[in-house]
């Protein structure tokens, strides 16, 4: 069981098992067990891609997963979402994800640490070159010549 501290400071704890797993379906009509890939498929889950960068549907499982434990503390989903941001979206994603490979066993558990690995390792390279990208001075002469234009031109020239 993996555990992450909201904004507030509050400790929660993010379990998979096959009660959570029908809770999440049960409420949120998605099944977090369409995670796993077939045996012979080598492409990364969508749920993972889905869960690692949809902030509403994470918050929105996070939120199912950890409710008994939200309605003993009695914090609505209003209140648990308004807790959620910065490194402890970062924090909470690495221990659902986490979780969700440590939830299959044998081949599958290694399969999808493996997509999960991928996945992050696509994103990092995708944030590392929008950064590259975005200090080139290629970026800078094209929003240079953006901005030439769309500005009007100044009266008397």
């Amino acid at each position: 069981m993996k555990t992450f501290n909201d904004t507030k400071g509050r400790e929660w704890q993010v379990a998979i098992n096959v009660a959570t797993v029908k809770r999440v379906r049960d409420l949120l009509e998605l099944d977090l067990l369409e995670i796993a890939p077939a045996e012979d498929e080598s492409a990364t889950p969508p749920l993972f891609l889905r869960l690692a960068e949809d902030p509403i549907l994470f918050a929105d499982v996070l939120y199912v997963l950890c409710k008994p434990e939200c309605d003993g503390r009695n914090v609505s989903d209003e209140d648990f979402g308004a807790a959620l941001g910065g490194d402890v979206i970062g924090a909470a994603t690495d221990a659902l994800l986490a979780e969700i490979v440590n939830f299959f066993h044998g081949s599958k558990r290694q399969t999808l640490a493996k997509a999960l690995a991928m996945t992050n390792k696509l994103r990092a390279r995708r944030d590392t070159l929008v950064m590259e990208r975005m200090d080139s001075p290629q970026m800078e002469k094209q929003l240079d010549e953006l901005l030439s234009a769309t500005l009007p031109p100044i009266c008397g020239s």
